[in-house]
């Protein structure tokens, strides 16, 4: 190889690694100072791994925080909404909420994870089954998906991941709580503590 293509080829990588520190710095300063909720940088962010926020060891994706600024701007722009006197308003305190779901819910599967408290799939189901009869006996699974899309721009999946699953391990970690000191309030003592300690960092700042 001449000297020439040798350096046409160092010349090509390098262009191709700043173009994609470019790209990188510029996801950063969209996720970051931004908070912006693209499909473009929803998408990046999740490719490179930006997070929201961490809990311990484990990160919270950005992507997933995108996830739930829809779900809220859905709601707040439907009719249960206005049925209770809901702006249509996405204030930083919204979005600080938003972002305190998604630390709560990490906390809780490390917190379960830690105590051998499994949730399953089948358990997710049965829950969630449940939660339709509460509709009406009447009620078809296509009657709830409705709802969701409506009211949140969810699918069950979605439901199932942040409202279900989370609400049944909430629920058996304050049980074993209680069962070890009596106090029906041990584990959300116990994680408030947490959550505003040195292992929760929230990369994310509101204003």
């Amino acid at each position: 190889m001449s000297p020439v293509s040798k350096r046409r080829i160092i010349l090509g990588v390098l262009v191709v690694l700043a173009l994609s520190l470019m790209a990188t710095t510029v996801a950063a300063y969209a996720v970051y100072f931004r908070h912006s909720e693209s499909p473009a940088v929803r998408s990046i962010s999740r490719v490179l791994g930006f997070p929201a926020a961490r809990v311990g060891d484990v990160r919270v994706p950005y992507a997933e925080f995108v996830t739930q600024m829809e779900a809220v701007r859905v709601f707040v722009n439907g009719p249960a909404a206005a049925s209770v006197g809901i702006e249509a308003t996405v204030t930083p305190e919204v979005k600080a909420q938003a972002l305190e779901r998604l630390v709560r819910i990490a906390a809780v599967e490390k917190f379960a994870a830690e105590r051998d408290i499994v949730v399953t799939p089948i358990d997710v189901d049965r829950a969630f089954e449940s939660v339709r009869e509460g509709m009406g006996a009447s009620s078809t699974q296509a009657d709830v998906e409705s709802y969701l899309g409506q009211a949140f721009g969810w699918g069950v999946r979605e439901f199932k991941q942040y409202v279900v699953r989370p609400a049944l391990l909430e629920d058996l970690l304050k049980k074993k709580a209680f069962d070890a000191t009596k106090d029906a309030e041990a584990f959300e003592k116990e994680l408030e503590v947490y959550l505003a300690g040195d292992q929760v960092r929230r990369y994310l700042t509101f204003k």
